[in-house]
């Protein structure tokens, strides 16, 4: 649809209109819906897939909020979130969960929201 829409709009045959096209994103987490289909038929209509185009991955390698704010415990944490994405985390072997390091403590609401407010702003 998009390859057609392309050309429409630019009014040239050429794929994807002759435009530059970028996509970027989390793309595990964006698998099509395929009605009635199973986790192959997603994994074969995903944009990676798409005999249009070549992909060339690359992977982020530095948090930039934990390093700018020199805030290891954070990089720690946003590391945990990858290992679970690459399926490569640690698992209790006796129930099967996650296993999570402790979060942070805070002693009061204040505290915490000023800690979230610091890591957004």
């Amino acid at each position: 649809m998009l390859l057609t829409r392309l050309q429409d709009l630019r009014g040239s045959s050429a794929i994807m209109g002759g435009a530059t096209v970028v996509l970027a994103g989390v793309f595990r987490q964006k698998l099509p819906i395929v009605t009635r289909g199973t986790p192959a038929d997603q994994i074969n209509g995903c944009l990676k897939i798409f005999y249009l185009w070549y992909i060339e991955k690359f992977s982020l390698t530095t948090n930039m909020r934990s390093h700018i704010q020199g805030d290891l415990s954070a990089g720690q944490f946003a590391n945990k979130f990858i290992q679970i994405g690459d399926d490569k985390a640690l698992e209790d072997p006796s129930t099967g969960l996650i296993i999570m390091p402790c979060g942070q403590i805070v002693n009061s609401p204040d505290e915490l929201l000023s800690t979230n407010t610091r890591c957004i702003f």
